[in-house]
């Protein structure tokens, strides 16, 4: 039961749908089957940040500059 990209003739809407025997792929947005198959695409991320990188960028948007290893506020 693969999944597969599909466009909606009827309204454009673009979806994801699990294709399962027998059953036709049919658009959540207006319920038309009337559905055009999307070239699959790869999807790929950056890796997820560790907790070291979340602290920094969380301590950064409070106001805090890194000087030397620690972090002081700004003035």
């Amino acid at each position: 039961m693969p999944l597969f990209d599909f466009t909606c003739r009827g309204c454009g809407h673009e979806f994801e749908f699990l294709v399962r025997t027998g059953h036709d792929a049919v658009c959540p947005q207006c319920a038309s089957t009337d559905v055009d198959k999307l070239l699959s695409r790869f999807k790929v991320g950056a890796p997820a940040p560790t907790a070291a990188q979340k602290e920094k960028a969380a301590l950064e948007r409070a106001g805090w500059v890194q000087v030397g290893k620690p972090f002081k506020h700004r003035h």
